[in-house]
């Protein structure tokens, strides 16, 4: 969406836009170098502790496309924004009411940015997915969905219910402190949800595929996904308004 001179519409409160960018996985260095120098001097840091090229390349252009967008969106120089991280990790831009996520997997990077609400993203691979770990990581009635679609199409299921509840858990800023088994994902249409101990909104789940051989296609059932937190539920005072991609 930013390619060449091209700029993302105006984000309004309560609105959603995803970014997408493909890149080549394995970068060779000299390219990678030129892109280093406009890193600030803690991301350089950072850059150049990566030993791996690939993990460096994906840390670098997470950077300066969440740098670009955010700043576009701040109204900031491109250089400007100065992320701060917050207890559970999950960075944010000090007095800004933007909230921001991003993923990134074997070439390819994906941002999201909401204006006024807090947001999720996660990119997933179908490839090297054992779908017998959803005995290890995922709620009963999870196993139990990923257990009732044909064989050939499960590993295909795991890794869209995963992505699912990473994007989740990354939305909320409180990494895996949030058990996976304390909440799951149906298939069913609808979206209200509640946690003890915390202040619940109603939040909108929509899943998106990108038509490539490594990552998933369409989920393998009917209907919109749905959050159920396990635990009892209170009203929830508020809708985001993220109600698409």
């Amino acid at each position: 969406m930013l390619a060449g001179s091209g700029r993302p519409p105006p984000l309004a409160v309560g609105q959603l836009q995803v970014f997408t960018l493909a890149f080549p996985w394995r970068l060779p260095e000299e390219r990678v170098a030129p892109l280093v120098d406009l890193l600030a001097p803690d991301e350089t840091i950072r850059a150049s502790r990566l030993a791996q090229r690939s993990r460096r390349v994906e840390y670098v252009l997470g950077k300066l496309l969440t740098r670009r967008v955010l700043a576009f969106h701040g109204g900031l120089a491109a250089g400007s924004p100065r992320f701060v991280a917050r207890p559970g990790g999950k960075p944010e831009l000090p007095g800004m009411d933007l909230g921001f996520n991003l993923s990134h997997k074997r070439g390819l990077l994906a941002l999201a940015v909401a204006r006024g609400a807090e947001v999720g993203v996660d990119v997933e691979t179908v490839q090297g997915k054992d779908p017998k770990m959803a005995h290890r990581v995922f709620a009963p009635p999870e196993i139990a969905l990923v257990e009732s679609i044909p064989r050939e199409r499960r590993a295909l299921a795991f890794t869209v219910l995963w992505t699912l509840k990473e994007s989740y858990i990354k939305a909320r800023g409180k990494g895996l402190s949030i058990p996976l088994g304390s909440f799951h994902f149906t298939g069913e249409l609808a979206s209200r949800l509640g946690e003890p101990g915390a202040h619940p909104a109603c939040i909108r789940f929509r899943y998106r595929s990108r038509p490539c051989q490594k990552y998933p296609g369409p989920p393998p059932w009917e209907g919109r996904p749905q959050i159920h937190r396990h635990g009892r539920h209170r009203p929830a005072p508020r809708r985001s308004g993220l109600d698409r991609l």
